[in-house]
């Protein structure tokens, strides 16, 4: 898998995750603080199956569903800090062959 990390488009939301969505999206369980999110990924025709197996297996992935609609599957990403959830959507995720897209709902307190 190629390393996005240096990528522009990486640092630009890695910066605006952390203005926006720090307080938010950390939460305590056990008193430990964790981020979750919702991934939804597309994926290009014919490769939904060899996306979904490679998105179950990445560290920090909860769950992984495949799904009918705009988008192909569905994962739940939870981590213990921002920095990772960034890592995890434009490091790992974005870089699996065959994802063409990802929208990423982070999980808020309300």
């Amino acid at each position: 898998m190629r390393d996005n990390s240096e990528r522009p488009s990486y640092q630009r939301y890695k910066s605006l995750f952390k203005k926006c969505f720090k307080d938010a999206a950390e939460r305590s369980m056990g008193g430990i603080k964790m981020v979750s999110a919702y991934s939804l990924i597309s994926s290009e025709p014919g490769k939904t199956a060899e996306v979904f197996k490679k998105v179950k297996a990445l560290d920090g992935v909860k769950k992984a569903e495949a799904v009918a609609g705009p988008y192909d599957i569905v994962a739940q990403i939870e981590v213990d800090s921002l920095e990772k959830l960034t890592k995890s959507i434009f490091g790992d995720i974005r870089s699996i062959p065959g994802v063409t897209n990802t929208t990423t709902l982070i999980v808020v307190e309300l």
